[in-house]
């Protein structure tokens, strides 16, 4: 986790490294959503087949 600490400590200096940053942290931002909406589908489509089966 570090490196991505790094990277994106890079957003508050000045210009330097601030388009590299800006693409991790958008890449990470991007992975985290998936993390989100897989599970809430897959809650959701088991919820559905729970309450179709009644």
């Amino acid at each position: 986790m570090q490196p991505l600490n790094e990277k994106l400590d890079a957003l508050r200096e000045p210009k330097a490294k601030h388009v590299e940053a800006e693409a991790t942290a958008r890449k990470w931002i991007k992975f985290n959503t998936v993390r989100i909406v897989m599970p809430l589908v897959a809650g959701c489509s088991a919820l559905w087949a729970t309450l179709k089966s009644m």
